[in-house]
Order: C-alpha cells, then sequence, then structure tokens
C-alpha cells in the first residue's frame, strides 16, 4: 500500500508539474500574440505535452487537459483575476480535450520510432517524430479548438483561416523546439541525452531569444506605426468637424448681415436668401428669423403670419406635461416667425424659444455678448426621433455695428438670425468627405466637465460608410486606439472621441511581426533538428569509432597478405585497364623512352603505319602533329607526359599527318603508366579523329558572327568590336568611328516588289559597301535595312571623306528588278569614338540619332553628330525623341493605359467601356505622354507600326482583361496615318479572327481633323469597319465651326465632343449652346455623343441636362494601367 500510495502520489505530483508547465509557457507565448486577436506564432505546450507522454506515458494525460483549460479559461493574461462564465469554461474544457486528443495520436503515431530510437540518434528517427509529432498531429487540436471557438460564437468565422494557420503553426513549432528540450533534460538514456545539453540546448535558446527579441522590436514598430495612422484618421475628422462648424456660424452670421443690410425683410425674401444658403451646405435643420416681440406687439405679429398663409398661427409654448399652449402674458417673446425649410419643421413655427430655460439662458448671453451662442444639447420642438440638436443664436440689432455697451444692446435688439441643427446629421455630414473606415465616433458636450452630456454618436463601416448615427452609443474600450479632442463653439466646448474597433485592427493587422516569429521560430525549430541530426552522427560515430579500432587491429594481416598478391599484379593490370578503357579510340603504346611498342586498328587506320613497322620507332616518326594555324611542329605529348609524370592533354588546332600526307584535326591524351612501385614504365597515348567537328564549330562560329543573308558581321559582332574600339580609345586615346547607315528607298522596293526583291538588294548594297572600305574597318549589316560601319584609327573628317564616297556610290549605283529601275539612296549619322563616352550603347544612340537627322536634312547625305547636340532646339529634341522612340519600339517600352467612359443615363454614372491609351517608358525609366512622341511617329512614319503594336496586344490580352465578356467593351485611337493604308482592314480581320473576339465589343476612334483632311478614305475605313461589325468614333469633334458640313459624310457611331468645349461648360454659356448643338444634330443623326475632359461634378450635371450620352474624365476616374482601368468593369 505505501508503494501504491507513493506511486499515486509521484503521478499526481507529475500532472501537477505539467499543467503548470503548460500554464505558465501557454500565457508567457500569449505575449507575444499579435492583436486583436490572441493568436500566436509558438505554443509550447504541444511540445511538453507530447514529451511528457512520449516519456511517461499516459498517466500523465490529465495533466496536460487541466494545463490546457486553465490556460484557455482566461487566455488574455490582462485577466487572469476575471472569473469566469459558464460558457468561457465550457469551451476552455472542449479546447483541453482537444489538446489532450492531440498529444494522445502524436505519441501513438510516433511511439515505435521512440522505442526503436530513444536517445534520437538516426534522423530519420528524428525527422519522423517531429513531422508527425509536429505538423502532421497538430491539425488536430487546430482545426478542432478553431472550430469550438466559432461554433461558440467567441471569434467570427471569416477570422477562421487566420486562426486555424496561426494556431496550427504555433502548436507545430511549440513541438519542434520544446521536444528536444524536455528530452535533452528528462531523456532516457542519459548518457546520451546528457551529452547534449550544451551543445544543443544552448544554441537552440540563443535563437529562439533573438527571434523574439527580433519580433518585439517589429511588433513595437508596427503598433508605433498604426497610432501614427489612426492620429491622422482623428486629426482629419477632427478638422472635418472644425470646418463644418465654421461654415454652419458663417450661414447664420450671412442672416445677420442680411437683416443688418435691409431696412425690412419679407417672409418672401427671407425664404429665397437661405434656400440657396440651403442647397449649398448640408447638414443643416433650420434656419430661422426669431424676432423679439412685446406683449402689445403680439396681436398684430399674429395677425400678420395669419395674412402671410399660415391661418393656425400662434406664439406657443410648452407647459411642464409638454403639452402645446398659447405663450403665457410676458413683457416680450422670442418667436420662431420665419423658418425654412418649412416642410419637416411646421412643428416650430410660432415657439416663444424665450419660454425654455435653457434657450433663454444662451438668448440671454448672445443678446448681452453680441456673438454667436450655442444652446447645451436639447431635444428640438419639431423633432419626433431620438436625435439631439443644439441651436445658434447671433443677435441682430436695429444698428449695422453691435452697440458698445450691454445697455445699448438690450435696447436696440430687433431679434435673433437662427440655425437649427440635429447633432446626428452634423456628425454624419462632417464625415461624409472623410476617408477612414472601422471607427466609432462620439461627440459630447464637455462645457460641465463634471457632468458631461453626449450629443452624438457614429459608426464607420469598412467602406468608410456611416453605418450607424444615433444620440448615444456605447462606451468606447480603453484597450483600443483612441483620439480626443476640444473643440470651442460659439461658447461651449465639444468633445470629439474616435475610437477603433475590432475590425479597425484586423483590417490593419500587420503580418511583419508575425512573419518574423513564425518565420524565425520555424528556423529555430529546423535549427535544433539539425543539432540533433549532428550530435546525434556525432554519438554514432563515436561509437562505431570504437568498434572499428578492435576491426582494424585484425585487418592489418589481411591488408598485409593482400599487398604481396596485389605487387606482381600491378604492372600488368595499369597496362591492361589503360588499354581496354581507351580501345574505343586510336591508341599507341610506348616504353620509358618514348618508343612504340603497340598500335591499335584505330590508330593504324589514322597514321597509315601497321603496328609491326611502328613496333621500336620513335613516336615522332610515326606521330607527327602540327599546329593547325602555324603549321610548327607541337611538342611530343608522351615525351613531356615522361617528364612531367601525369597526364597531358594536346593544346586545341592540333592537326595529325599521316604517312601518305593526309591530315587530321585530333584531340588527344598522354597518361603515364607506372609500376607497383610508382616508377614510370611506359606512356599510352589516346587520340581521335575530330575534323569534321571541327568544321562544324568553324561554320557555327562564323554564323554568330556573321548576318546569314549579306555574309557581313552581325550586330552581336560588330558591338563586340566597337566595344573594342571604345576601349582603346579610352585607353590609348586612339581615334575611331562609327557610321550608321540607313537606305533610303529600300521600303519602296520592298513594298512594291516583294521580301525577295529587298533581300537581293540588300546583298547588292552590301557588295557594294564592302568594295569601298579598308581592309580593317568593320562593315555589319545591324537590322533591317540598317547598316554599322566602325572605322579603325580614323579622324572624323577623314571619316566625313569615307561617308561622302559611301553615299556617292550608292547614289550612282541604279537597282532593277523585274525590269524596273529603282534609284536608291542612304543616309549617314557620322559619330567619332571619345574616350568620354562610357558606353558603345551611347555611341549607336549618338550614331542613329545623327542618321536621321541627316535623313531630316533631306536624306541621301551625311551628318556628324556633335557632342552639343543636345536637343536644345525643337528640331533636335525631336531626332532625339525619334531615337529614343525607335529604341523603345525594339526595346518594347510602350505601356498601354485605360480611362473609363461612363453612361450618363442614371443618376450614378455606370462605367460602359474603355478606352486604350499608349504610354511609352524613355531610356530614364520615365512615363512619357502621347504628346511627346506621336507627333515624331506621325512626321517619320512610325505610327502606323505602333498602331498594330496597340491592336496585337490588346487584342492577344483581351480576354485576360476581360474575363466576363458581356462587359468586354474597348475603344481603340488610330492615327489619321492608317486612313489610305489599304493592309489595315485585312490586318483587323486576321486579329479579330485569330483571337476570336467580337467585332461589336471594339470601337475605333479617329480624330476629327484626320477625318477631314482625308475625308475620302475616312469614310470608306468607317463603312469597312461598320460591315464587319466594329464601331466607329470621331474624337475631338466642334474644334472647328465646319465640324457640322462633314457629320453627314462620317457614317460614325459615336462623337467625341471636343474636351475644350465641354471643361467649362457649367460656367461659360457659348460652350454650352456649343455641346448642345453637337448633341441634337449627332442625336437627330443616330449617333451617340460622348463628352472628353468632364473634371467636375457640376460640369456632369450639366451634361446630364443637355442629355449627353456618356462623359469621360478626371471627375469620373483618371488614366491607369489597363488591366487596372478594365478591372473596374
Amino acid at each position: 500500500m505505501n508503494i501504491l500510495n507513493s506511486s499515486k502520489s509521484r503521478s499526481a505530483g507529475g500532472n501537477l508539474l505539467i499543467a503548470l508547465l503548460y500554464f505558465v509557457s501557454g500565457h508567457l507565448s500569449l505575449l507575444l500574440a499579435i492583436p486583436p486577436g490572441y493568436a500566436t506564432a509558438v505554443w509550447p505546450g504541444a511540445g511538453i505535452a507530447l514529451a511528457a507522454l512520449l516519456l511517461y506515458g499516459g498517466r500523465f494525460l490529465p495533466g496536460v487537459i487541466l494545463g490546457s483549460f486553465l490556460t484557455n479559461l482566461s487566455p488574455n493574461p490582462e485577466l487572469l483575476i476575471s472569473i469566469p462564465t459558464l460558457k468561457t469554461a465550457s469551451v476552455a474544457f472542449v479546447i483541453a480535450l482537444g489538446a489532450g486528443a492531440q498529444a494522445l495520436l502524436g505519441a501513438k503515431l510516433v511511439q515505435r520510432f521512440f522505442e526503436r530510437d530513444p536517445g534520437l540518434l538516426e534522423l530519420r528517427n528524428i525527422v519522423a517524430l517531429l513531422v508527425l509529432g509536429g505538423p502532421v498531429s497538430c491539425l488536430l487540436n487546430s482545426t478542432w479548438g478553431v472550430a469550438t471557438l466559432v461554433a461558440s460564437g467567441l471569434i467570427d468565422l471569416s477570422e477562421y483561416g487566420y486562426s486555424w494557420m496561426t494556431w496550427w503553426v504555433g502548436d507545430s513549432i511549440g513541438v519542434l523546439i520544446f521536444v528536444p528540450i524536455v528530452f535533452i533534460f528528462s531523456g532516457r538514456p542519459r548518457e546520451v541525452w546528457i551529452k547534449r545539453r550544451f551543445t544543443v540546448t544552448l544554441p537552440l535558446l540563443l535563437f529562439f531569444s533573438l527571434v523574439v527579441i527580433g519580433f518585439i522590436f517589429a511588433s513595437h514598430q508596427e503598433q508605433q506605426a498604426a497610432r501614427v495612422a489612426f492620429a491622422r484618421n482623428g486629426e482629419a475628422i477632427s478638422e472635418s468637424l472644425d470646418k463644418q462648424m465654421v461654415r454652419y456660424l458663417e450661414v447664420v452670421h450671412a442672416i445677420q448681415s442680411y437683416f443688418a443690410g435691409s431696412s425690412e425683410v419679407s417672409r418672401k425674401e427671407f425664404r429665397t436668401f437661405v434656400s440657396r444658403t440651403l442647397e449649398r451646405v448640408p447638414g443643416i435643420q433650420a434656419l430661422s428669423w426669431n424676432p423679439r416681440i412685446s406683449a402689445a406687439e403680439r396681436p398684430a405679429y399674429e395677425e400678420t403670419a395669419r395674412r402671410d398663409g399660415f391661418v393656425d398661427f400662434r406664439i406657443w409654448q410648452r407647459d411642464a406635461d409638454g403639452n402645446l399652449i398659447p405663450a403665457s402674458d410676458r413683457p416680450e417673446y422670442v418667436a420662431v416667425y420665419y423658418i425654412e425649410p418649412y416642410a419637416g419643421n411646421e412643428g416650430a413655427l410660432g415657439y416663444d424659444v424665450y419660454s425654455q430655460p435653457e434657450r433663454r439662458t444662451a438668448i440671454d448671453v448672445a443678446r448681452d455678448n453680441g456673438e454667436a451662442v450655442v444652446t447645451p444639447p436639447i431635444t428640438l420642438v419639431q423633432e419626433e426621433a431620438s436625435q439631439t440638436g443644439v441651436l445658434v443664436f447671433v443677435p441682430i440689432y436695429r444698428t449695422e455695428a453691435v452697440p458698445a455697451t450691454i445697455e445699448e444692446r438690450r435696447a436696440g435688439l430687433l431679434g435673433y438670425a437662427v440655425g437649427v441643427f440635429r447633432l446626428g446629421d452634423v456628425l454624419a455630414t462632417a464625415l461624409d468627405g472623410v476617408s477612414v473606415t472601422d471607427l466609432l465616433i462620439q461627440l459630447s458636450d464637455n462645457t460641465d466637465e463634471e457632468n458631461p452630456e453626449q450629443l452624438a454618436y457614429a459608426r464607420l463601416d469598412d467602406h468608410g460608410k456611416v453605418k450607424t448615427v444615433s444620440a448615444a452609443g456605447p462606451a468606447a474600450s480603453q484597450n483600443n486606439l483612441h483620439y480626443l479632442r476640444h473643440h470651442e463653439v460659439a461658447g461651449r466646448v465639444w468633445q470629439l472621441r474616435v475610437t477603433a474597433d475590432n475590425n479597425y485592427l484586423t483590417a490593419r493587422r500587420s503580418w511583419t511581426g508575425w512573419w518574423v516569429l513564425s518565420g524565425g521560430l520555424s528556423f529555430a525549430g529546423l535549427f535544433g533538428l539539425f543539432l540533433l541530426a549532428l550530435t546525434g552522427r556525432w554519438l554514432i560515430d563515436e561509437r562505431r569509432a570504437e568498434e572499428l579500432a578492435i576491426s582494424n587491429i585484425n585487418l592489418t594481416d589481411q591488408v598485409a597478405k593482400r599487398i604481396r598478391t596485389e605487387k606482381a599484379l600491378h604492372a600488368e593490370k595499369e597496362r591492361a585497364e589503360v588499354t581496354l578503357h581507351s580501345i574505343g579510340d586510336a591508341v599507341i603504346t610506348t616504353d620509358a623512352n618514348g618508343d612504340i611498342e603497340y598500335l591499335n586498328p584505330v590508330a593504324e587506320n589514322l597514321t597509315e603505319w601497321s603496328a609491326d613497322e611502328a613496333r621500336g620507332r620513335p613516336l615522332k616518326a610515326v606521330f607527327r602533329i602540327v599546329n593547325e594555324e602555324t603549321r610548327e611542329p607541337v611538342i611530343d605529348p608522351v615525351q613531356r607526359c615522361c617528364n612531367e609524370g601525369r597526364v597531358i592533354g594536346l593544346a586545341n588546332h592540333t592537326v595529325l599527318i599521316s604517312r601518305t600526307g593526309r591530315e587530321y584535326a585530333i584531340q588527344d591524351s598522354a597518361a603515364p603508366i607506372r609500376d607497383y612501385k610508382d616508377k614510370l614504365t611506359g606512356v599510352v597515348l589516346v587520340f581521335n579523329d575530330v575534323s569534321e567537328s571541327r568544321r562544324m564549330a568553324r561554320e557555327a562560329a562564323h554564323h554568330a558572327t556573321h548576318d546569314t543573308l549579306t555574309g557581313l558581321v552581325n550586330r552581336r559582332e560588330f558591338d563586340r568590336r566597337l566595344e573594342q574600339a571604345l576601349a582603346s580609345s579610352k585607353q590609348y586615346g586612339t581615334r575611331h568611328a562609327i557610321c550608321y547607315l540607313d537606305l533610303d528607298q529600300f521600303k519602296i522596293v520592298n513594298d512594291t516588289c516583294g521580301h525577295r526583291a529587298g533581300d537581293e538588294l540588300l546583298k547588292h548594297i552590301s557588295h557594294l559597301l564592302a568594295n569601298e572600305v579598308r581592309e580593317r574597318d568593320t562593315l555589319a549589316r545591324l537590322g533591317g535595312d540598317e547598316f554599322g560601319l566602325l572605322l579603325d584609327n580614323c579622324p572624323i573628317e577623314k571619316a566625313f571623306e569615307i561617308a561622302e564616297t559611301l553615299v556617292s556610290s550608292v547614289r550612282d549605283y541604279r537597282f532593277v528588278w523585274d525590269e524596273q529601275p529603282f534609284d536608291i539612296g542612304v543616309s549617314i549619322g557620322v559619330v567619332a569614338i571619345a574616350g568620354q563616352v562610357e558606353t558603345a550603347e551611347v555611341l549607336l544612340s549618338h550614331a542613329d540619332v545623327a542618321c536621321y537627322a541627316a535623313k531630316d536634312l533631306g536624306r541621301n547625305r551625311v551628318h556628324v553628330y556633335q557632342p552639343d547636340f543636345s536637343g536644345a532646339d525643337p528640331h533636335h529634341r525631336e531626332i532625339l525623341r525619334l531615337s529614343d522612340m525607335r529604341s523603345a519600339i525594339e526595346q518594347n517600352r510602350f505601356r498601354l493605359y485605360g480611362q473609363p467612359i461612363f453612361s450618363l443615363e442614371d443618376e450614378t454614372p455606370k462605367m460602359q467601356w474603355c478606352e486604350v491609351l499608349l504610354r511609352m517608358i524613355d531610356q530614364d525609366n520615365n512615363l512619357v505622354l502621347p504628346g511627346s512622341f506621336v507627333p515624331v511617329a506621325e512626321r517619320f512614319d512610325h505610327m502606323d507600326q505602333i498602331d498594330r503594336w496597340v491592336i496585337r496586344t490588346v487584342f492577344r490580352d483581351y480576354k485576360k482583361l476581360f474575363p466576363d465578356e458581356s462587359q468586354a467593351n474597348l475603344a481603340i485611337n488610330l492615327s489619321g496615318n492608317l486612313l489610305g493604308d489599304d493592309k489595315l482592314l485585312p490586318f483587323l480581320r486576321e486579329q479579330f479572327d485569330t483571337h476570336e473576339i467580337d467585332p461589336e465589343r471594339v470601337c475605333f476612334e479617329v480624330t476629327e481633323t484626320a477625318a477631314i483632311r482625308n475625308i475620302s478614305a475616312a469614310t470608306q475605313l468607317i463603312n469597312a469597319i461598320r460591315e464587319i461589325g466594329g464601331k466607329f468614333a470621331l474624337d475631338d469633334f466642334g474644334s472647328g465651326l465646319s465640324s457640322f458640313a462633314y457629320l453627314k459624310s462620317l457614317p460614325v457611331n459615336y462623337i467625341k465632343i471636343d474636351g475644350k468645349l465641354v471643361r467649362r461648360i457649367a460656367e461659360e454659356s457659348g460652350d454650352r449652346a456649343m455641346v448642345e448643338a453637337v448633341n441634337q444634330l449627332a442625336h437627330r443623326m443616330g449617333m451617340q455623343t460622348v463628352a472628353e475632359y468632364v473634371e467636375t461634378p457640376e460640369c456632369i450635371q450639366v451634361l446630364r441636362e443637355i442629355g449627353v450620352d456618356y462623359a469621360q474624365g478626371f471627375a469620373l476616374a483618371k488614366p491607369d494601367a489597363l488591366p487596372l482601368a478594365t478591372a473596374r468593369l
């Protein structure tokens, strides 16, 4: 019994110890949790539980369950003293059962590996234990626990994925790190684990500490950033509220000024004045004129109001029970006499605001001070809902200036301009212009700090919309981010409190800290696994070393016997093995003196010596080899092998000359043959015929550096030689020059006679140019009809003369194809290679610019690039832009943007299609707008190439841009240069067919100017595109009065009204008249209209009034990268 009791006592103590370790480690790890939840990236309890069950069996399972239960009973370390509810206790118990089941599952999965290798010496057992006991078994409680929290309503279903991942990662890392630590201090056999105490535990704990420190630092930085960002949100709301209240006070003061500047204001005049203000300033419940009425004046005021149409008008008040009664007899009244808007405020008309104490106090203060005064929070007489309101009283005196003394103010008072505000509306209006989300906003009157009064409460949802507005809301949690600000409002002190709710924290949760922690701890776990494997291998090697020491003694005798046998066989075996391994190639063996002993059949065939004839002869008599390029004899490889005692290989370009003089390109090697004493006894020479492969290599090398069509040096080889020339110029100051040649009439030949004629012309010109240049110069075809000429050791003056000679030669040459002659010209740009130029690419760019300058100056001439050719004047800038644009075409540096076009049919504009816009990335990686390069492209005939690139790219990516083809509408601009291109329509048909795109989804645009300039071609193209189902728009319409005359000839679908007419349509009546005329005419002709450059909401409203169909501009959407722009559809 004593033994049994002792065993039970140890078991109970062990369970309590496990529960305590689980509880303490759990709450320590929760210190690393990331708000707003309490999920953490490491859970030591999972590792402690698994290690306990593996070491001591299932009797410690109650300790695991108890520890998990206590830990989850109050997961927030700040709430440990709180009393748990039945719900939290139930949830904690269910999760604790999952923790126990997970530990049992892990122990069962790894038990056979642990029993087979309790010291965890072998890598496979270490990996199996940590993987099966960690990531695999930890799937159980992460799924079970998170499902329990969701089912109990403690976390939202949307948080399931994040919570599950964090739970699983935390448990897995807990197993990877803490199972080895528990084993080291409690595992068996002790002699194995105790040796790992310093080699595993210390590095692992040190690494773990560094990760935690890194996480704490990262988490602190993130929290600081969150506080700063939240403060900015609070400041934005506070500033918006300030601006709103200033506007409201200005409105009431405006009424004061209106009355002060008028001898008398009628009810109609008041309504007219106030109505404009109410339209301009939202959030005002009412504005009123409350005159001071003496008892003697009361009947007259009431009678006048009844004559104005308010037949039941009377001055009234509320009794103690809140009932409406006629105002009691008093010396004077301050009644609501004019009020706008009347609708919704009917109940306030005639109310004597002076009858209510809080209002009366504010009225008296305003009268005596001559300033605006705001009442404390009150319930408005016209209020039926629960919102709190305030009144703003501004006194109006008989004189325009405020009287100097209180007595004069009391005597000269006429009445009050009154602003009526529902504070919920005020707060909602202030929040309407602030882009913030997931916030709780409370507004209170703290004039009396001992008894603050709630004014309004609002809640912003995750879209920044005001979700809730009420007079009062729940108390804000002090644990959340909050912002506090006091506002002075006409004698009152309002307090603004902004608080972040959990959605705010969740939406802005930063993953940096979590990734630092989980990533670092994962690496720590793998580091622990590595240390276990390393020390396990060391322990195994230590054990094996002891075993091998004994085995080595026995092996020594056997080795001695084998040595004697191997000595006899070594020499013969060495020769036999080398010969057998070389039997597929030509083989010659010699003795140590270099005399031949053996030739195999392949060697006999190549040397044309038989083995019998060659035997005993010196190797050089049979094996004659020379250098392929210099024809000098090659050093005897056998002699070198004998001298150096190592394997020798022949140099490249070695040729074997046979007995009859035939030559073979060979590669060979010579290896020494040694006896058992390592003495050199001969050499084996192995070689083979590589003539064919060497010939193919020479051809491949030539093709790699030469143009296939013309035989000239190609672009890559030209660039390499240009780099060498630049390097020599920089190092030695050698003067070189390069010429960039571009044929002037090549496109005419190519387009007229076809590619075969173009290729033949290039061959002829290449031959012509090659005959005119010096042997040391390099002539290359750079691509298409462009050539490069590198003039070695040539000053710029001489280079100019050579270039002039080339121009003259090409000018005198006449190309004839199918009996049709063509005059050919060439434009040449010349650049001096100077040491200060950084790269060959810059040199070629300069030469390209100079070449196009030559073309621009009339073609068929030479232009020398000058260092100061920087684009200072428009002509130079255009040429430089042309060079940049040409490289952009070659390097695919164009980018597609898009700007949505919206329908104005509904009150809220709806996006209908997207116009494709073009941008270019220049050499400095800057975004270039079309206005900077399109005119250059049109002038130098590159626009058709760019337009085709745009169409190909858009059509290729069409289905990626529009997964939903029901919304896939695009507008593509065409250059005016394409209007007369008879190849355009076949190209478009091909693109539509290739990419299976419905033509009705694509609208092509051309400017009005381009269409009018070539109206016949434009009309043909428009009709052709509409025949295949496409649509067409006339862009920039209305820039001239002649526009209307051409509409009848251009059967387009859409008219895009010139933005110069649209931009100021809300201010300029002339522009509005022009737009109305265009819109009316277009509609009568069956066309729809699109307004461009729509930049203000007022412009949108005017366009909707006119009846324009669509609008496009910054007021609706700015241009964006095409995938982002189309995503809005």
